[in-house]
């Protein structure tokens, strides 16, 4: 050990000699024995910002190409990795679609009733047992989450105050643990002791080494179960020890199986996902079909609902939208992202698809009717939302209302990104974000028909905010699998964590092909078989039927 500190000391303190050659990267470091950066002087440090952890032996720092050669040849380190980007495992940036979802009344989202979560609570509700949703931290004030959130710690900012700036975790953290109250949503298990560990920032991204200081949080703070809706395509072997001995302190880790099957075409996890001792969740829809996104693999463990799921978001940032007929009769409607909050009255007017020859001077301050465009145009004459609402504007038009194309109603975003060469890293287009836009709502295709059948009179575009909005992706099924973990383990606190996992993955509804498939793992759980088998006692037989006789 002492051979490795003096080694780090004299390459670390020479970095000066290196810092002209190669710029430096950071990198995960395996060593022989646990290294601790306070026992190296701090001016041997300096713009490093040497990590160090206590679930395996090695460390994070910035490295440039030299030292990580030097650093190679020493018997004292065992291997050198990058430190993998990881980022949430949704589909889509915040929508703020929430249809009939307000602080009028509670709505159970039909995945907590697809799991048969609501059929334990009348025995437990995950009391006493602590999730900790490894992301990118929670909303402590929302009013479905406060009552429940215990704290936790901020990796990124390192404070006490893991504060989402994304909206992905919070909207995790519903699925899992909103209040079983009389508004918004209701979790899986809604009486846990819920935590944010916050690792991702607040455009969804991280790393592997704040993945591993969260991991070491949970270990020394006992947790018992992990969300973790987020990924990175390449296995670090440092973090895979790391879920080890989560998995050894008796941890759950549960997380999600990454979006990418379309583009891939082929089998493989994101990781964490793809680690041995980590349950791996992929995505189905309410007809327990399997998303087109969701990726498989013979790692696949379960699949939960993970394909429209409304669930709270940061305060005031979702969005309950309607159109109100000139009958007084409502619609349900969806905010589409970047869209703003309001109310525009008027006339309507069919734009067709909202192309520039399908608008003329009627469209001044009237609403724009639009068509989706769908499969059956041809790709290079298709247009987005975002150049449908524009050509709107441009006309004249003070709001807009686009109807699906095919039956039922879906979600959008006037929000264009521009992606790297992989198209996986995407940013969010800045001139988009500042754009004026007019308040655009979607509709069902049966709506948008009806209206186009009748193209005339006054209609309302109401779109009021809302603690609660609809996101899909992987990152949506893991939140139902650690909430049927957590509630399950509540019926029979005395059960270890590997008894809830086989106990929770044995009684998972098969789908699919018969047994084990790579579609669809083993099912999707069940939570009131799980709790039956853990804890029969507490679910004892109603009495017997005697028929009488006549």
């Amino acid at each position: 050990m002492k051979r490795l500190l003096l080694l780090l000391i004299v390459v670390l303190s020479h970095s000066s000699l290196f810092a002209e050659v190669t710029p430096a990267r950071r990198y995960l470091v395996a060593t022989r024995g646990h290294l601790r950066a306070a026992r190296i002087p701090l001016q041997d440090l300096d713009g490093h910002e040497v990590m160090s952890f206590r679930s395996v032996e090695g460390f994070a720092a910035l490295l440039t190409d030299e030292e990580v050669a030097v650093l190679r040849r020493s018997p004292n380190v065992r291997y050198i990795e990058p430190d993998y980007e990881l980022r949430a495992s949704s589909t889509a940036s915040n929508l703020p679609n929430t249809p009939a979802i307000d602080r009028l009344a509670q709505r159970t989202p039909y995945g907590i009733e697809l799991v048969k979560a609501t059929k334990v609570w009348s025995v437990r509700s995950g009391q006493r047992i602590k999730v900790a949703v490894i992301d990118t931290g929670i909303d402590s004030s929302h009013p479905d989450l406060r009552d429940h959130f215990r704290g936790g710690y901020d990796f990124i900012e390192n404070d006490l105050v893991p504060q989402d700036g994304n909206g992905h975790g919070t909207h995790v953290g519903g699925t899992i643990a909103a209040l079983n109250n009389e508004f918004g949503v209701v979790g899986v298990a809604p009486n846990v002791d819920l935590y944010a560990l916050r690792i991702l920032n607040d455009a969804g991204s991280g790393n592997a080494s704040s993945l591993i200081r969260a991991i070491d949080w949970s270990i020394t703070n006992g947790m018992n179960v992990l969300n973790l809706s987020l990924g990175f395509p390449e296995p670090s072997a440092l973090a895979e020890q790391a879920f080890q001995r989560a998995a050894d302190a008796g941890i759950i880790a549960v997380a999600a199986s990454g979006n990418d099957y379309a583009d891939l075409k082929a089998d493989g996890l994101d990781y964490p996902a793809g680690y041995p001792t980590v349950i791996s969740v992929g995505a189905i829809g309410s007809n327990s079909v399997v998303a087109s996104f969701s990726q498989r693999g013979p790692q696949l463990k379960l699949v939960a609902p993970g394909v429209a799921v409304s669930s709270s978001v940061r305060t005031g940032t979702g969005a309950v939208a309607d159109v109100e007929l000139r009958t007084g009769a409502l619609v349900n409607a969806k905010s589409l992202t970047g869209s703003p909050l309001g109310e525009i009255s008027g006339d309507y007017f069919n734009a067709g698809r909202g192309r520039t020859q399908d608008f003329t001077s009627e469209a001044a301050g009237k609403i724009a009717l639009i068509e989706r465009d769908g499969l059956s145009i041809p790709s290079d004459q298709r247009i987005t939302f975002n150049e449908k609402t524009r050509n709107a504007k441009t006309a004249g038009a003070v709001g807009v209302l686009i109807y699906n194309n095919v039956p039922g109603s879906f979600s959008g975003t006037l929000i264009g990104q521009t992606c790297d060469a992989t198209g996986k890293n995407c940013t969010e287009n800045a001139a988009d974000l500042q754009f004026d836009w007019p308040l655009t709502l979607s509709i069902s295709q049966e709506d948008g028909l009806a209206l186009r059948s009748n193209p005339s009179g006054a209609i309302s575009l109401n779109a009021r905010a809302s603690d609660y909005g609809e996101l899909q992706g992987t990152s949506m099924a893991a939140p139902h699998v650690a909430g049927v973990m957590a509630l399950a383990w509540s019926v029979a606190p005395n059960a270890s964590a590997s008894q809830v996992r086989d106990v929770v993955i044995s009684t998972a509804v098969d789908l699919g092909e018969p047994g084990l498939d790579t579609v669809y793992g083993n099912g999707l759980p069940d939570a009131l078989a799980a709790a039956k088998r853990l804890a029969p006692e507490q679910f004892p037989a109603p009495p017997a039927r005697i028929r009488g006789r006549r």
